[in-house]
């Protein structure tokens, strides 16, 4: 898949989350549930944290989490976190 392809199928993905986040929960997610969020395997955010890349994530108690807001962000403009 080319980077065209991506940002679209990215941007999709985004449509789709906003249309269903009227029924969504907290602000706030876990790791693999943010991974999930922007359609992307579990562990795929947990490697950009380590690596130093990707949205901003804080720790809060024993837990990764990120904001819907920030991986929103993401999916709309990759690239800013890298």
């Amino acid at each position: 898949m080319n980077l065209e392809q991506e940002v679209a199928r990215l941007r999709e993905r985004l449509d789709q989350l906003e249309r269903s986040r009227s029924r969504s929960g907290s602000e706030w997610v876990n790791e693999s549930e943010a991974s999930r969020y922007i359609g992307k395997h579990d562990e795929y955010l947990r490697k950009l944290r380590l690596e130093g890349k990707g949205p901003p994530a804080s720790l809060i108690g024993r837990r990764w989490m990120r904001r819907r807001a920030d991986l929103d962000e993401f999916m709309r403009n990759p690239s800013r976190f890298a």
